[in-house]
Formats: structure tokens, C-alpha cells, sequence
């Protein structure tokens, strides 16, 4: 319970007892009570306190006098919470008072702050008169039959706080799991693993599992602090799922999480719908994934990844799929409620992926994966299949690798030098590994094509007398040779090779 709760239940005990007097001590006696309906409006007909509380109420009728000012309670909303808190909710300010019923519950006490015009003027003792599913009547006490008071169920949403948009976005027309629920019998995620939930804009909430949609109402209330769920009635569901149906402080809500907690437990939301752990190895296992799409911080770096993929095989064995070098072997696991998954790959082009990723979405044929870790959030999907390459993939690959080259030109900032290169040919070898070699020396590297193969990243020994052909290089073909150009910086080098 948070300190704003608690103020307002040390309030109330207060109020019950200097305001209420004699019908506190009553007031249990009639809560048992059954709701007593019929075809005319008569005075002392019997309401039961759990049928205020599990509605939304609007006033549809205020009389003051024989006047009708209902006009003054236009999108005001009535809620008889427990511990007999009376909460009034206009747009999206929110006055609480006091409600409580008489000893036979035919007579419903309403208190509120005089400082509170027009509100304050529902203040008063009230004779039920009226009941309904959907409404309920009210004359006062003194039968002069002058001041008349009706309400009418109104939807949950109708509480929301409209200046509740950056939250609405963040929940509206996606699908969120239920990637940890810890209520006050304990820690039941394995209960409910695989479910996913919907929020409509229309404030209806829709919860899916294997045997069960279950309909209900939501609505973000107290200035966007709450986020309320209610499950429609007349459902048939398992009581698990009434751990979900209450009012949650809105915790954590960076994207694609949200953390909500109350005084019975936490609830812990992730976008995408994320399968139990035995579909997810059966959909990923000893598959061929390309990687489809990578960005970080929002920009698109997919081109770096053009060509390449992932296998994930028996024992969390990990295999890279490359253009050019040998498949590098690394690990997979999936941790948390398997919502995540990890990857190490210690070598290799790919091994930048060696991060905890948060599964947004998997099926049969895409896995969608984001990591966030700070300031940085990359997002990676995945394409069922072995990557293929294209024409111009597979002609730069050929180009490099036929046959030795030379450099015929070197210059660094518009500076040529190409004394310490002129003896020493060059083999790109499809495994990956290049070698540099004049008659008395032989430097090996790594090599591999990038992008949409107009880049080839080279890596030299950074000790060696070619450290300054290290880099990514922006490269064009011609029958005979290749132009490579780098730059970083303030630093511009251009390197022509020539075959032979």
C-alpha cells in the first residue's frame, strides 16, 4: 500500500467515525442482503454493497428542489470502492468522499467536501427507491420527493483520463504476453506461460490462452497512475485469471515492457506473443534463420548483414552462416520465461550479436528480437531459411577470388605512396582468409564482403607493414581490377588493385 492509499484509508476511518455515528455499527448487519427488483419505484428497497462496487456509475438524473440539474454532472463518474470510499472521477481530476448504507440497506449515506461545488451537492441520505442490472434510483430521505438522483451504468473507459495518450499508444492494437504474474498465493506465471492480452480503443481488453478468450473492460485512471482491468460476468474461466482482473500502479513502461504492481502482487507485460518453451524449440530448432533486418538506435544496418544467418542446433550449439569463411560455432539458451534468448559467439563476423535478446514475436517463419541495454536498443529479425545470395553478391565474391592481385596505386589523403606494397600479392580465398606475400614475407588476415557486396571489410595485423588496408572499404569493379576506398574521419585512402 502506497502512502496516498494509506492517507486516504486513515481519512476514512476518521470520517466513518466523527460523520456516520450510530450507522457504522450497523451497517454489516444488511450487507448480505439480496437486490430486490420490481416493475414500480417504491420506496426501501434493499441494495447489496458488492453490487455498488462492481460498477461504473453515470448520473442520468439529479433533481435539487423540484430543479433538474443533471446538466451539472455532465461525464462525471461514480465509484463505490471498498473501504467506503465514494470517488467522483470528471474528466481527469478525481474528489473522493465517504458511502455507506444503513443496518437493513435501504438507505444509502453519501458524504463530500463542501469545497467541492457542483459536486458536493450528492451529500445527502439517500432512499433507494429503483434497482436494475443497469440503474438505480434514488429520492431523499426527508420523502418531500423534491431532490431525485439516478445512476446508470456506464462503461469502464468512461473513467479514463484523456491527456492519457502516450500510454493509450503504447498499449493500443498491440499484443502483450504475460511474461510474469506474482500474486498473493505466490508466483503462478507458469499458470497462465503463452497467454496474451489485446487492448482495444474502444476500452475492451481481450485475454487469450490455449482453451480460453476471456472479454473484459479497461481504462487508465488516477491521472494515468492505474491501469484498471474487469473481465466481463457470465464467463466461464479458470481462478487464475482473476488475479488479473484489479487495479495496477503503472510502473516501468519502456517499450517492449511494462511493469505493473499492486498491494496483491506484480504483473509484468512484454509485447509480441511469446510461445510456450517447448513450441519455441520446436519452431527454431535445427533451422536456418538469415538475418532479414537489423537497426540500431533506429537506423537501418541491414546491409552489413546482407548474406548471413544463424542455425540453431541440438544442445544450444549455435552455427554462423557467412558469404565468405567458415560457419563459426557458438552457444543459444533461452532465459527468463523464455522470453529471451541469448547468444555468444566468441569469433567470427557475426559475433556482435553476442547479446540477450527479448523475443517480440516467433512463428513458423520470422522471429522478431530486440535487445536494449542502456542508450542502445538494436532490433534483428530473423527469416526462416539458409541466406542466399544475390547475382551481384555472388560476382564480387567470384571477382575477388579469382585469381592474385597487386596494388597498382595507394594514396592516403590525396598523398600516393606506394612504395611498401609494390612487391606483394594478394589471394582472397573463399574461406575467408587472405593472404599478403612478397619473397621473403607472408601476412595472413581475415576478409569478408559486406552491405549489398559494394564493401569488403579486411583484417591485418595491426603490427604488420599493410596495417593501413585494415578497415571497411567502399569498392568498384572493373574487368581488371578493383577500386577500394576508406574513409573515417579525416582520414580518406584509395587502394587499385590489378589482377596479376
Amino acid at each position: 500500500m502506497d502512502e496516498f492509499e494509506a492517507e486516504e484509508n486513515n481519512c476514512m476511518k476518521k470520517f466513518i467515525g466523527s460523520c456516520f455515528g450510530p450507522l457504522t455499527l450497523l451497517f454489516f448487519i444488511g450487507l448480505s442482503s439480496c437486490i430486490e427488483t420490481g416493475d414500480e419505484e417504491r420506496p426501501g428497497m434493499v441494495v447489496k454493497a458488492d453490487y455498488l462496487y462492481t460498477k461504473i456509475w453515470g448520473v442520468s438524473l439529479f433533481k435539487d428542489d423540484g430543479l433538474d440539474k443533471t446538466a451539472l454532472f455532465n461525464n462525471v463518474f461514480i465509484e463505490f470502492r471498498p473501504n467506503f470510499i465514494f470517488r467522483i472521477t470528471q474528466g481527469c481530476e478525481t474528489t473522493d468522499g465517504e458511502w455507506i448504507l444503513s443496518s437493513d440497506s435501504t438507505l444509502l449515506v453519501i458524504r463530500i467536501p463542501d469545497n467541492t461545488e457542483p459536486l458536493n451537492q450528492l451529500s445527502d441520505e439517500w432512499v433507494v427507491t429503483w434497482l436494475s442490472d443497469t440503474e438505480m434510483r434514488f429520492i431523499e430521505q426527508d420523502n418531500k420527493g423534491d431532490e431525485e438522483f439516478h445512476l446508470t451504468v456506464a462503461p469502464l473507459n468512461a473513467l479514463s483520463c484523456k491527456s492519457c495518450d502516450h500510454i493509450d499508444d503504447f498499449l493500443i492494437d498491440k499484443t502483450w504476453s504475460v511474461t510474469s504474474l506474482i500474486s498473493n498465493v505466490g508466483d503462478i506465471t507458469d499458470e497462465i506461460r503463452g497467454d496474451y492480452i489485446e487492448f482495444k480503443e474502444n476500452g475492451e481488453v481481450i485475454l487469450h490462452s490455449t482453451d480460453y478468450q476471456i472479454v473484459g473492460s479497461w481504462a487508465l485512471t488516477d491521472q494515468c497512475r492505474l491501469l484498471v482491468l474487469r473481465w466481463f460476468q457470465d464467463q466461464v474461466y479458470p481462478d487464475v485469471y482473476r488475479h488479473l482482473e484489479d487495479s495496477w500502479v503503472i510502473g516501468e513502461t519502456d517499450q517492449p515492457l511494462i511493469t505493473l504492481e499492486n498491494d496483491a502482487g506484480t504483473l509484468e507485460l512484454t509485447e509480441g506473443i511469446i510461445p510456450y518453451c517447448q513450441d519455441l524449440h520446436t519452431n527454431v530448432l535445427n533451422t536456418s534463420w538469415t538475418i532479414d533486418f537489423v537497426s540500431i538506435n533506429q537506423d537501418d544496418v541491414s546491409d552489413n548483414f546482407t548474406g548471413t544467418g544463424l542455425t540453431l542446433l541440438d544442445n544450444n550449439q549455435l552455427a554462423t552462416e557467412v558469404m565468405v569463411g567458415p560457419a563459426v560455432l557458438g552457444t543459444w539458451i533461452l532465459t527468463g520465461n523464455c522470453d529471451r534468448i541469448s547468444f555468444d559467439i566468441q569469433a567470427g563476423q557475426l559475433k556482435e550479436l553476442s547479446r540477450e535478446w527479448i523475443i517480440i514475436s516467433v512463428d513458423e517463419e520470422t522471429i522478431t528480437l530486440v535487445h536494449e541495454e542502456g542508450s542502445l536498443r538494436m532490433e534483428m529479425h530473423l527469416k526462416k531459411g539458409a541466406p542466399q545470395l544475390s547475382v551481384e553478391c555472388q560476382e564480387a565474391i567470384d571477382h575477388f577470388t579469382y585469381g592474385k592481385w597487386s596494388i597498382g596505386k595507394f594514396t592516403s589523403n590525396n598523398s600516393e605512396d606506394n612504395t611498401q606494397y609494390k612487391a606483394y600479392s594478394f589471394k582472397f580465398k573463399e574461406d575467408g582468409t587472405i593472404v599478403a606475400s612478397d619473397d621473403t614475407d607472408e601476412i595472413t588476415g581475415k576478409w569478408y564482403p559486406t552491405g549489398d557486396c559494394s564493401q569488403v571489410v579486411i583484417y591485418l595485423d595491426s603490427n604488420s607493414s599493410l596495417s593501413e588496408l585494415s578497415g571497411k572499404w567502399e569498392v568498384e569493379f572493373y574487368e581488371n581490377g578493383i577500386i577500394m576506398v576508406y574513409e573515417k574521419m579525416q582520414v580518406r585512402r584509395t587502394v587499385e588493385m590489378v589482377r596479376g
